[in-house]
């Protein structure tokens, strides 16, 4: 083959490496999305509230546990002010504690990137940290390495539609949205069994009045709770899919490396 083909050929191969970065960097609808944070979204404030620990607590510990285990770090921060004062409760903190977590509660935490770089990760609910402006902080943090529980369903800023108009902004980011029609369960909603380690030994989550989560990219996932009746199976919680940077790290070695044989055989071509 002649070497001005190959070396053609060569271009085209890195423009694809190009194409493919830009298609995982793309996954979640935001370049951005290059980070070690997660993203979690609960339809519901009721999950890790005390009402969890006290009627659900196998299946609530279990999922603390997890979280935990998945989030990693030891410094999270819950500033939550939903108006009913029931999302993250004291049997949640009194667990993080057990694991070894300093938690920070603070209702009325002033949101900056400086401050929320002191915690690897934050819990919130209700208007703390909503909104088009929070979202853009947010997505930093996610992509600075912090991790984001958000749980809606509070009854705030009008109801599940307001909620949804709130949260989207950031969720949607990461490839998850909220519904903006509130529905009903019946204390502990059975899950639709599924291989996320968030999910391990837990049977079911508690849920009292929240809102449907799904997915935007088809690499997040979706807890499905079995409400049954005319409700039927509703997304309950949602988990982003952020790449990790060794994701970027393999594509940026590979594309050095077809750069190196691209300068050999044009230098051969010469």
């Amino acid at each position: 083959m002649d070497q001005a083909v190959k070396y053609h050929n060569v271009r085209r191969l890195i423009l694809a490496v190009g194409v493919f970065a830009g298609v995982i960097l793309l996954g979640t609808g935001n370049a951005s999305a290059i980070a070690t944070g997660k993203v979690l979204a609960s339809g519901d404030e009721w999950v890790l509230s005390d009402a969890a620990y006290s009627g659900n607590n196998g299946s609530t510990t279990a999922f603390a546990n997890n979280i935990v285990g998945y989030v990693g770090g030891t410094r999270y921060l819950i500033a939550a002010n939903d108006w009913q004062n029931i999302a993250y409760g004291s049997g949640f903190q009194s667990q993080l504690a057990s694991l070894g977590v300093t938690t920070t509660d603070n209702p009325s935490f002033t949101f900056s990137l400086a401050s929320l770089a002191q915690f690897d990760a934050v819990f919130l609910a209700g208007t703390n940290g909503s909104g088009t402006a929070n979202a853009s902080l947010l997505n930093q943090y996610v992509q600075s390495s912090g991790s984001v529980f958000v749980c809606l369903g509070t009854g705030e800023m009008g109801g599940a539609p307001g909620e949804a108009a709130a949260w989207n902004p950031f969720l949607e980011t990461w490839g998850l949205t909220a519904g903006s029609a509130e529905y009903f369960g019946a204390g502990n909603v059975p899950l639709v069994p599924s291989g996320h380690p968030l999910q391990v030994n837990v049977a079911a989550i508690t849920w009292s009045a929240g809102q449907e989560i799904s997915v935007l990219d088809p690499n997040a996932t979706v807890f499905t709770g079995q409400f049954g009746g005319a409700i039927g199976n509703r997304g309950i919680l949602g988990v982003a899919n952020v790449p990790e940077p060794s994701t970027l790290a393999l594509l940026v070695a590979g594309a050095i490396s077809l750069l190196f044989c691209a300068r050999r055989w044009r230098m051969r071509a010469a």
